[in-house]
């Protein structure tokens, strides 16, 4: 039962907690900025006079919870039902919700510096929870996600590396502890969740079969961002890039865990999320699901990419300053 056991150290092992505080620090800025772009017409998205009434919202909600890709042929039914949690309700008062959305801002900075961050973040995402379940028509995959990485590393010890926690401990004496992987293990597993089942349901349907499907996203004008050539929207490129996003999503769904793979797999997920972040304006999508790439390298392999990077910016800035002191 070797094989049992290298499955539970890689689930529950320990290891360096660089990519888990990195993530959080992504995390943190986009939950940030995310909500700052939901203040500039907060009432409109959540008050009680906005676009979505509070009994739209109970009625929009009203479907069970134990259901997955309720109404679908896809439609599965769980063996227990899931709680919403909000503390926003349908006849919450407008202050109520200005509250609420200040508190999460703060929150996330807290979050985002690592201070307290298992505290901070359980608070963070029932503010984000409650603020999505209030206005769910205007909430896309990556604000789910980005709830989810949020939950995930509230769960976990995020804050051991590049956090005013870890500050703190520096100060007393204590050195670096390594910490459990396992809600780093959940954000690997829960983007490769999302993309075989993205490519699944994609090809239940026919236009992702018939290799047509991207230039009917092409032509969802209210989400025009940049301007694309007019060849790509055209046979065969439509073809290649329907196809192509089918066999990336597949890839970086189960290639990315294994590691002569990894790379290559995370640059063409890299690639597909830019050509949708210039063409298509759906806010911090892109962003978030790429940030997420960073689970899949171990704390080791990060502190080296900083290393690196430190040694050649301190080098560049030697090479500057003799430079200078030459003229």
């Amino acid at each position: 039962m070797d094989w049992l056991k290298r499955v539970d150290v890689w689930c529950f092992g320990r290891g360096r907690p660089e990519s888990m505080g990195l993530l959080r620090v992504l995390c943190g800025f986009f939950v940030f900025t995310n909500l700052l772009v939901m203040g500039t017409d907060l009432m409109n998205y959540f008050g009680q006079k906005g676009f979505v009434s509070g009994e739209t919202m109970a009625r929009w909600l009203a479907y069970p919870s134990n259901k997955i890709f309720y109404g679908s042929s896809l439609e599965m039914t769980l063996p227990f039902s899931m709680p919403r949690i909000s503390v926003i309700g349908p006849n919450s008062s407008d202050t109520w919700v200005v509250t609420v959305w200040v508190c999460s801002l703060i929150l996330s900075l807290c979050f985002m510096l690592g201070f307290k961050a298992r505290f901070t973040g359980v608070l963070l995402a029932l503010g984000m929870t409650s603020l999505h379940l209030r206005n769910p028509l205007i909430i896309h995959a990556g604000d789910s996600l980005l709830r989810l990485f949020v939950i995930y590393l509230a769960l976990g010890h995020s804050s051991a590396a590049f956090s005013l926690d870890r500050l703190f401990e520096a100060r007393r004496g204590l050195a670096q502890r390594a910490v459990s992987l396992w809600p780093q293990r959940l954000i690997q597993i829960q983007i490769a969740i999302c993309y075989v089942l993205t490519a699944w349901w994609k090809w239940t349907g026919s236009t992702w079969v018939d290799g047509t499907a991207t230039w009917y996203s092409s032509q969802l004008h209210e989400f025009d961002r940049f301007p694309v050539p007019d060849f790509v929207k055209q046979q065969p490129f439509v073809g290649l890039t329907t196809y192509g996003t089918l066999l990336v999503e597949v890839a970086l769904g189960t290639l990315v865990f294994y590691p002569p793979a990894r790379k290559w797999v995370l640059l063409s997920g890299i690639a597909l999320h830019s050509y949708i972040e210039y063409s298509f304006n759906i806010p911090f999508f892109a962003t978030t699901i790429v940030s997420g790439y960073i689970a899949f390298y171990q704390g080791e392999e990060v502190a080296g990419w900083l290393h690196r990077f430190k040694d050649r910016w301190l080098k560049r800035g030697t090479l500057t300053s003799d430079a200078a002191s030459e003229v």
